[in-house]
């Protein structure tokens, strides 16, 4: 599925839309804030996926009736009913609606005593229903799982005591990341296995033939390593910074040089560009904001080496898969605020866009790993809402790079991606939004390989021209 969310536009709120959120059907019909925020902004950062149990359990930075976790005077009732009140999304059953601080005179002002009506609590719908998955993409899912099971590999301690032997932790960290690495590993094997890719005659070769170079980049604190993919003929080239997942915490070593760095030998063949593929810190040993620091640091350094590797500063891209997209849209962020570098496009393969999320799951399964994850990457609870945790709570997202963001039917971390490209719209950007039928690792190949043309469509079209 496909929507190009114009520019400062309004979704639909048609079955079908990008994100299927009720804010996008919900007339501002009262100008007056409620609690301190304005209905609008009120609940436009918080999507309706019955996966994100506990968006309406955090508390917000607003006083009055608006805030903290919804109180038993909480009625639930359709939009239709209530389009002058703030609305804040909650389970899948229906928005959670609060009345007006003071007396409003919209035309659906509804009297006190209404609002407890159980009959209307009945009559609410649902705001939509998550699609079924396709039954190949089931079972190819199912297939991968039998071929690496999900088990209890073993986390490292998110916390350090002062105390604590910090040389032992640090060994057993590294001993656990490269368990995980080895999965990461095994899993793509098991998927290619079980679903060949699909053969693009563009490849091969010319991909091969880019020159690779190893080189160290000055950080605050220290260094890092990246991978610099070279096309061949002359500049000034366009340029992508390449950020790998792995939850914060792997998707260094192997795993960065033979996932990540065959996807940016594919990058730099096809769009004649530089591509530095980050090996940034990892958490637990470098919490945020270090990866984002580092992060920034990448697209910093590259802009003032342009010169030396025909790299056009005026076109450079940032990209991201998972907790990379994480990084790449905070970059973006982050060079806006500074006023440098120059970010010409942010693309986001299934972004981890909102850590502040605690989703319910079972023990072992991928909700329960992204939360371990989050744990070893946010030190602090109140952390998790800053803009470059979680990019879809920035306040202001004007003035940032247009976007490329793709999405899975069934990630759990869908709806916070699909929201920050609506967000962006309606910020002036111009964002692309894409659901391709795919869980947060496993694709069919045809779903795959268009996810990827179209990825490499986007960058082409955004970095083609000069100036």
């Amino acid at each position: 599925m496909t929507t190009a969310v114009p520019a400062a536009g309004r979704g639909t709120g048609e079955p079908g839309s990008v994100p299927h959120v009720a804010a996008v059907s919900l007339a501002r019909k009262c100008g007056e804030r409620v609690g301190g925020i304005a209905p609008f902004r009120s609940h436009e950062s918080f999507p309706s996926r019955g996966s994100f149990r506990s968006y309406g359990s955090f508390r917000r930075r607003s006083s009055g009736a608006f805030a903290g976790a919804p109180e038993p005077t909480t009625v639930r009732r359709p939009l239709e009913e209530c389009g002058h009140l703030a609305v804040q999304l909650l389970l899948p059953v229906s928005p959670t609606v609060r009345r007006c601080a003071r007396p409003c005179s919209g035309p659906n002002r509804r009297a006190p005593d209404d609002l407890t009506a159980a009959a209307a609590v009945r009559r609410s719908p649902p705001l939509r229903k998550d699609p079924a998955m396709d039954p190949a993409l089931e079972a190819l899912a199912e297939q991968v799982a039998r071929l690496v099971p999900r088990a209890d590999l073993g986390w490292p301690e998110p916390w350090l005591e002062p105390a604590a032997d910090r040389t032992g932790w640090a060994a057993r960290v590294a001993e656990l990341r490269a368990v995980h690495n080895r999965r990461v590993l095994d899993g793509a094997d098991a998927l290619a296995k079980a679903a060949p890719p699909v053969a693009d005659p563009a490849d091969g070769a010319e991909a091969a033939a880019a020159d690779v170079r190893e080189v160290t980049i000055e950080v605050a604190g220290g260094t890092i390593s990246a991978q610099l993919h070279l096309p061949r003929g002359n500049g000034p080239f366009p340029a992508v910074v390449h950020f790998h997942g792995g939850g914060f915490w792997t998707g260094d070593g192997a795993v960065l040089r033979r996932l990540d760095g065959a996807l940016c030998a594919r990058l730099s063949a096809r769009l004649t560009a530089v591509v530095v593929n980050v090996d940034y810190r990892l958490a637990p040993e470098h919490k945020f904001p270090q990866p984002v620091e580092d992060g920034y640091a990448a697209v910093r350094w590259l802009a003032g080496h342009a010169a030396e590797f025909g790299v056009d500063p005026g076109r450079i891209a940032v990209s991201g898969v998972s907790a990379g997209g994480t990084i790449a849209a905070a970059v973006c962020l982050l060079a806006r605020d500074r006023a440098a570098p120059s970010i010409r496009f942010q693309a986001l393969l299934a972004p981890a866009l909102d850590l502040s999320v605690h989703l319910q799951s079972e023990p072992g399964g991928f909700r329960d790993e992204f939360r371990r994850c989050i744990d070893l990457y946010v030190a602090l609870w109140q952390d998790r809402r800053d803009p470059l945790v979680s990019p879809v709570h920035a306040e202001d997202l004007s003035g940032l790079p247009d976007a490329f963001i793709g999405t899975g039917s069934h990630d759990p971390l869908r709806d916070p991606a699909e929201l920050y490209g609506l967000r962006l719209a309606r910020a002036g950007v111009a964002a692309t939004v894409r659901r391709y039928p795919a869980t947060h690792t496993v694709a069919l190949p045809e779903t795959q390989a268009a996810r990827t043309a179209d990825l490499f469509a986007a960058l082409d079209a955004a970095l083609r021209t000069t100036g």
